[in-house]
């Protein structure tokens, strides 16, 4: 592999909740190079340094356009050399542009999808240069053009194939085998979510009001508030993550940032899926990433709310072992960069 010449700048474009967390975790890929974001305006990437932020678009066709231009003059005076996504749709105006300026583009499917292609995924399979995903399970359901070299949450896959089961329903981690005894609370988090989650809340409310133990809820930009625990809409990674740390069993909606700050606490850990049908969100992904949670071993998966009561008196073990493969996606996500970087794209 040639040396890069000079540093390059690259465009990271994300919008905010779990592609955020991923495009951080990604930050070693970077080093040495100058970069700039490209996100939505929200709490978490107000903090970046050299952001640009625009207003949350969804699938707005105004607001696309409006980023289109707004892309565009921004490229024009920046001039990278490389851009690099994890999503989600706010990546289509900026690889529409760079395609248009011949600018070179990775693309790193959101670790939340798990067996299902997402809507921006789809698209940039076709646009990006260089596309990975982030479960072997996506492999099929992309095609050739689609590279499976690592995860910021999957581990390497054992040399059998096989993998561990997941902890029973009601399986508990034991007094000694976690020494959860003095952690005193128990977090939860809903995420960044723009809707509600208010099945989640309010059991968790009902839980703490029956066993008066200490309940940290983070409610985020949901309506729900309980009375019986303490409760916050947003604090910085840093203050959760020691939250996280603090606490005998995180309980978490299945959104990749708070799956994935969650392993990293090595906590138990409980994972209540948003679902559609409850209005909770727009899809049923988090489903996938939950069972992905149960099936690999590294937590229990409760979809019938009833359940929390049992799940959090008796939590499942605590993946010991856990170790997810970002050094091999992050140096996958260097070769790239350096490539560009010495002119070989």
């Amino acid at each position: 592999m040639a040396s890069p010449k000079a540093p390059i700048k690259i465009c990271l474009a994300c919008s905010h909740g779990g592609h955020l967390t991923e495009m951080l975790e990604l930050a070693e890929a970077f080093a040495g190079h100058d970069t700039f974001y490209f996100c939505y305006d929200a709490d978490t990437t107000r903090q970046l340094p050299n952001v640009h932020l625009v207003p949350n678009m969804a699938r707005n066709p105004i607001e696309f356009l409006k980023n289109l231009f707004r892309v565009w003059r921004l490229f024009r005076r920046e001039r990278p050399g490389l851009v690099v996504s994890t999503g989600a749709e706010i990546a289509i105006p900026v690889v529409l542009v760079a395609k248009l300026m011949r600018v070179p583009v990775v693309y790193i499917e959101c670790g939340a999808q798990v067996t299902h292609p997402s809507f921006t995924g789809r698209i940039m399979y076709w646009l990006a240069d260089t596309f990975f995903v982030q479960w072997p399970e996506l492999l099929d359901a992309y095609g050739p053009r689609a590279v499976f070299r690592g995860s910021l949450i999957d581990e390497d896959p054992p040399p059998n194939g096989k993998r561990p089961g997941g902890s029973p329903a009601g399986a508990s981690c034991g007094d000694a085998a976690c020494q959860t005894r003095e952690k005193a609370v128990i977090y939860v988090t809903v995420g960044t979510m723009f809707l509600d989650f208010p099945r989640l809340i309010r059991k968790m409310d009902e839980i703490a009001g029956k066993t008066g133990e200490l309940v940290c809820i983070q409610t985020g930009l949901g309506r729900t508030y309980p009375k019986n625990c303490e409760h916050f809409d947003f604090k910085s990674r840093e203050e959760v993550l020691a939250l996280q740390r603090d606490a005998r069993v995180i309980v978490c909606h299945a959104g990749i940032g708070s799956v994935m700050d969650a392993l990293r606490a090595r906590r138990p850990l409980i994972v209540v899926p948003r679902l559609k049908k409850f209005n909770e969100h727009m899809n049923d992904h988090q489903l996938d990433v939950a069972k992905a949670v149960q099936t690999r071993g590294w937590g229990r998966l409760v979809l019938d709310i009833d359940d929390l009561d049992e799940a959090c008196a008796m939590p499942p073990p605590v993946p010991e072992n856990y170790k997810p493969a970002r050094d091999r996606l992050i140096g996958a996500v260097r070769e790239c960069v350096e490539r560009v970087a010495a002119g070989l794209r």
